[in-house]
């Protein structure tokens, strides 16, 4: 088979949609090619007719720094040659891995690999989320489960999913499916241990209609482009080698010519050498994905606010960090925000970066700033119900 791929990864709430819309190709991603094959399963009564309306309420009803669902992305052996053995592998091993607990939607890519054979590759896109025969409508499927009224609560979590047992368990049984039908058909065995000399190309994705986004994407096309033509001319090194090798065996006799192309093929491994470190430096260049500091506290800020008009608040004036007093509880928070009562349905909202003190959702607290830095003060034990108040 091509290289064996098996990877575990997560959605945030309000990705859920896009990602289902890129998996299937569906809108903006309507004009790929490559995807052969999709299907839903173990949808609640509310998405079974369109799967599509599950991954929007994921996304409108998971809290704002949740997870609208988590993705098994996994190689399909080349040996399978026909639709019909790709499908049924990425089944059996969907069920075997979420069986028939989890709603997900699985689709099934067939592009041109890098060597211009096929890479065909599962999408297992499906929610923590998991079934216990209640049925509920779009938004109580997604609340803090109730374990003693399970009917008034959401859909628990299996917590066991987001551990990393779960990868290895993933792995494990994509190792063994794709072992037994390469077994069938003569083919050599994989392993899904780590080779520690040899790491991924950065995945590529598709084209992003932002342009700031494809910089990006070109930055790690380069990298991707120089790793592979240190692959290849490592391949034109070896090759060469043996060739020389043959050479200095049958047709030199000479044995100062044959001392000369010894020489020779010694300074062609020098070089294969610097090709394999230059490689192994390419390698382990770190992914240009990653968002910057700023542009993941935008997220959150957009995040905070909109769960903020979820729950009826209206956000307030912006923040005085010069000597600005702000006292109410705590509605929300997330890793660069936390969004505080101002009184009358209205919020403040303040960068977590900016404070010191520790605060957690529910607590009455004070927020005062001097030269643009923040004290936390609990005032949880102080008599008085406090409304929220800001100045």
């Amino acid at each position: 088979m091509a290289i064996p791929h098996c990877s575990v990864k997560t959605g945030r709430a309000g990705k859920g949609v896009s990602h289902a819309l890129y998996v299937q190709g569906l809108g903006r991603y309507g004009e790929r090619s490559d995807v052969v094959h999709v299907e839903h399963d173990n949808m609640p009564a509310f998405a079974v007719v369109d799967p599509m309306e599950f991954w929007a309420a994921a996304d409108a009803n998971e809290r704002a720094n949740g997870r609208s669902y988590r993705e098994v992305e996994f190689a399909i052996p080349r040996e399978l040659a026909t639709a019909k053995e790709q499908i049924k592998f990425a089944r059996n091993f969907t069920d075997r891995l979420i069986s028939f607990n989890h709603a997900y939607t699985l689709a099934i890519h067939d592009a041109k690999a890098a060597d211009g054979g096929r890479n065909v590759h599962g999408h297992l896109m499906f929610t923590e989320r998991k079934h216990d025969a209640i049925e509920r409508d779009a938004q109580q499927f997604f609340k803090r489960a109730n374990p003693k009224k399970p009917e008034k609560g959401g859909a628990a979590k299996d917590r066991a999913l987001n551990s990393r047992e779960f990868v290895k368990t993933a792995r494990a049984l994509y190792e063994d499916l794709a072992n037994r039908e390469l077994a069938v058909r003569g083919a050599e065995r994989i392993s899904m241990a780590r080779n520690e000399d040899r790491e991924p190309e950065p995945k590529l994705g598709p084209r992003h209609p932002r342009a700031g986004q494809d910089l990006r994407r070109e930055a790690r096309l380069e990298v991707i482009q120089n790793m592979r033509a240190a692959r290849a001319e490592l391949k034109a090194l070896g090759q060469n080698q043996g060739k020389l090798e043959s050479q200095i065996l049958e047709l030199n006799t000479d044995l100062a010519a044959a001392l000369a192309e010894r020489e020779a093929l010694r300074a062609k491994e020098a070089k294969r050498h610097q090709v394999e470190k230059a490689l192994l430096a390419a390698e382990k260049v770190e992914k240009l994905a990653i968002l910057s500091l700023a542009e993941l506290k935008a997220h959150s800020y957009a995040a905070v606010v909109k769960e903020l008009k979820n729950q009826k608040y209206e956000t307030s004036q912006e923040v005085n960090t010069a000597h600005g007093r702000y006292t109410g509880t705590v509605i929300l928070m997330t890793d660069f925000h936390i969004a505080q009562n101002a009184g009358r349905q209205l919020s403040v909202v303040h960068d977590r970066t900016q404070l010191q003190g520790e605060a957690k959702e529910g607590q009455n607290i004070t927020i005062q700033y001097a030269s643009g830095r923040g004290q936390i003060t609990d005032r949880s034990n102080e008599r008085g119900k406090d409304r929220g108040r800001s100045r």
